[in-house]
């Protein structure tokens, strides 16, 4: 019998136009499971609570109380019996009737008819504008939307347009003075919008009825008739021990009947997310049949029990709902996308397509526009398509896909957009193929989700193309495409690979921000104008092998958890490496370095960077702009990293050119600064290369030596050749050498010696301080090569 009155509530509901097809589907699929549809339709938001009140006041007066009645006695969740109390009729409450402007409640009955006198009323005294009135009722639809119980007239005096006394005039005049109109408050406090404070209608606390207290006494009259039994087979010796399947059971059983009581006992009201949780989850309904298919498993056998029969059998509707969920997770997952959406058939949607018509918010099955040659923009905002194809397709006006979501794969291969293209927050649930497209205008993929892969293959963009915030969850391919306009890719996510290889980029394009949890690959792309990676984040390795950099390229803040190769890349412009982070190999490996170039290396961090002296070379930008301090920090960076790679000939360079800008960058202030600016210069840098030259020491050496010698053939008069005890007015040129020699290594070869009151003594001292210094200088510099 209740069946049948379920049936008449689903097809009076489906007749009035209240429920939809599909949601009458839905609601018939919880009804075998043992819900009721008028509450399931409330819960699902398919109908609003007036809007069944309404439908059952139409369903005949003999089978509406029998169902209010059977109800009552079955149910018992708080959401249930509130709404069970709401299907008294009014005319049963003989309570005069009264308008709140606090805390407004809904009539029950009559209310579309008052609402229409309302209207009605408004409209004949020219009370509000169209624009006021259709805000009220946008604001009354969202509030009832969030839970709450609304009057127009409340959000009439609520948002300003109308007096409480014109209200109350309103009222008695839709009355004709038969009914008692009171004002309860005529100050009201405000909220969001000027919109009155409205609070939740309080939902009375079920109490159980007869049948359920009849089952809970049988079954506690049970267990203990249970544990007497047992009792007297022992004969009142010991206590015998219960297998652990009955004292589960019986535990389970006891907890069960404690929960019941406190639940009876409680008075509060459920927050509203317990309330939508437990409407979903429990059913009790179902509940009670599983008790009672229980009570009969403890008749027919009290003794061996299975412990799994009160598991099995008390949770199986959440089981059933689980499982459901499980098996159908992603059509469930797409109902929440069709969810509240009209179903418009595909030659109606055609129909409208080639009238220029928008569509919004519908849902469509199947459309298949293949090779046709659209004259009108095609609007489809927020609607949800199964399946679309509209490949090798011409659409000469605009195409909005905004906010739609396609369910099925999208296809629009070949197809060619004149105009501009939107696909902002589109939805694309089972992938997307967009191979050979062409699109004229600018296209707009912001926002955009692709759940499946998706292929844009030798696609062609000729203005602007806008990527930016869109997510690709099971990667893309960009492969041979040309970007005309300016492209950008800025917080662009993409959880699996992503392959934009020989594509080609004529304008600036940007990766700002962007995410790519697993492979990148931009091989063999073409980039004419700036390129930006700043703050990318690459979750494995990328590739730019091949790549041509015609213009500047910025990787700063860019961080890179696998290697980066820019293997025989061909590069132009600047080099933006600063504050890039890498924790592997960054490889350079044959990379074309032309003139133009310019490294930018400033606190950047490298695993290890694989690149020569002859590609940085002359390429410093901090070196050419004459920014020392900077220039020092950048080769002191190279300088690491080549010690980390043992290439110990690049890192003395390195360290060369950084103690050049070291000494470059201290501005002379004075005599003193100047000089020892120019010692530095002559004593370490062109004498010994910083340590880092041995052989400048030998020339060094042999410079030193060769010009005192000279000296002293200048000065011979000032020495004396001792064997023969006879002075010389002159000493010969290789003699003098040998003296020098002599002085220099401070060895003890016999011959000339320097008159003992001669001032020549002292520029020997001199030599022989300036050979100890060269000789352990050299020293020092062969035992780091060799130690190294």
């Amino acid at each position: 019998m209740m069946q049948e009155e379920y049936k008449q509530f689903i097809t009076v509901a489906c007749e009035t136009g209240k429920l939809s097809p599909q949601a009458a589907v839905f609601c018939q699929e919880r009804m075998e499971l043992g819900e009721t549809p008028d509450v399931v339709a409330v819960r699902e938001k398919f109908m609003t609570e007036e809007q069944v009140a309404h439908i059952h006041s139409l369903i005949p007066q003999d089978q509406k109380e029998k169902k209010i009645l059977k109800q009552m006695g079955g149910l018992e969740m708080e959401e249930q019996v509130a709404y069970i109390h709401s299907l008294i009729p009014q005319e049963k409450q003989e309570s005069p009737r009264s308008i709140c402007i606090t805390e407004p409640q809904i009539q029950k009955s009559k209310e579309e008819e008052e609402e229409e006198k309302i209207l009605a009323y408004i409209k004949e005294k020219n009370l509000l504008s169209e624009e006021s009135l259709a805000f009220c009722q946008k604001e009354r639809k969202r509030l009832a939307a969030m839970g709450y119980a609304v009057q127009l007239s409340a959000l009439f005096c609520g948002t300003g347009n109308l007096t409480p006394s014109q209200i109350k005039e309103m009222y008695l005049a839709i009355s004709e003075g038969n009914t008692a109109v009171a004002l309860i408050e005529e100050s009201v406090p405000f909220c969001e919008n000027a919109l009155p404070l409205l609070r939740k209608e309080k939902k009375k606390q079920s109490k159980p009825k007869e049948g359920q207290e009849k089952i809970m006494e049988q079954l506690k009259d049970m267990v203990e008739s249970k544990a007497q039994k047992k009792k007297g087979k022992t004969g009142k010796k010991k206590a015998v021990k219960k297998t652990p399947s009955e004292r589960d059971i019986e535990t389970e059983i006891d907890q069960d009947l404690e929960d019941w009581e406190q639940y009876a006992k409680e008075n509060q009201t459920l927050s509203e997310e317990k309330e939508a949780s437990m409407a979903m989850n429990v059913n009790f309904n179902a509940l009670v049949s599983s008790l009672q298919v229980l009570m009969q498993t403890l008749q027919q056998n009290p003794s061996g029990i299975n412990p799994d029969v009160f598991s099995e059998a008390l949770p199986q509707t959440n089981k059933g709902q689980q499982s459901s969920e499980d098996e159908s997770g992603e059509k469930e997952d797409t109902s929440i996308f069709t969810k509240g959406k009209a179903i418009l058939p595909a030659d109606k949607v055609i129909k409208a397509i080639q009238k220029g018509s928008k569509l919004e918010g519908c849902y469509i099955k199947d459309l298949s526009l293949t090779g046709i040659k659209l004259e009108f923009p095609l609007r489809l905002l927020g609607c949800a398509i199964e399946n679309l194809d509209l490949s090798d397709s011409e659409f000469l006006h605009e195409v909005d896909f905004e906010e739609s979501c396609f369910l099925g794969k999208a296809c629009f291969k070949n197809a060619v957009f004149h105009k501009e293209a939107q696909f902002k927050k589109a939805i694309f649930v089972d992938g997307a193929d967009f191979t050979k497209s062409d699109f004229k205008g600018d296209t707009r993929f912001n926002t955009t989700s692709f759940k499946r892969f998706v292929s844009f293959n030798r696609s062609q963009f000729a203005q602007k193309a806008i990527f930016s915030r869109s997510s690709f969850a099971k990667g893309v391919k960009f492969n041979e495409v040309e970007f005309g306009g300016a492209a950008s890719f800025n917080d662009l996510y993409c959880d699996h690979r992503y392959y934009m290889d020989n594509c080609k980029f004529l304008e600036e394009t940007t990766f700002s921000n962007s995410h790519f949890s697993d492979i990148a690959d931009f091989s063999q792309s073409t980039f004419q104008k700036v390129v930006k990676f700043k703050g990318t984040n690459f979750g494995k390795w990328v590739t730019f092998q091949y790549v041509k950099f015609e213009d500047e390229c910025h990787f700063n803040g860019a961080n890179v958890v696998g290697d980066i190769s820019f293997g025989w890349a061909k590069f132009h412009g600047l080099i933006n490496l600063s504050t890039l982070c890498a924790e592997r190999n960054v490889n350079f490996k044959n990379a074309q370095i032309q003139e133009d170039a310019r490294f930018r290396f400033l606190d950047a961090y490298f695993g290890r960077l694989f690149i020569s002296t002859a590609q940085v070379e002359n390429h410093l930008e901090s070196h050419i702009e004459q920014d020392f301090k900077t220039a020092r920090q950048e080769y002191g960076i190279l300088k690491n990293n080549y010690r980390e790679i043992n290439e110990y000939e690049q890192e003395d360079w390195a360290y060369l050119w950084e103690k050049r800008m070291e000494r470059l960058s201290i501005k002379p202030q004075g005599l003193r600064s100047s000089l020892w600016r120019f010692f530095d210069w002559l004593a370490l840098d062109l004498a010994c290369g910083y340590g880092t030259k041995p052989l400048h020491i030998f020339l060094t050496s042999l410079v030193v030596l060769l010009s005192f010698g000279i000296f002293y053939y200048a000065f011979g008069s000032q020495f004396v050749l001792l064997q023969e005890g006879v002075s010389t007015s002159s000493i010969p040129l290789m003699d003098a050498i040998q003296v020098s020699f002599r002085t220099f290594t401070n060895s003890s070869i016999g011959g000339w010696e320097a008159r003992g009151t001669s001032w020549i003594n002292y520029i020997m001292m001199l030599e022989s301080f300036l050979g100890f210094f060269v000789m352990t200088v050299l020293v020092v510099t062969f035992s780091r090569k060799v130690i190294r």
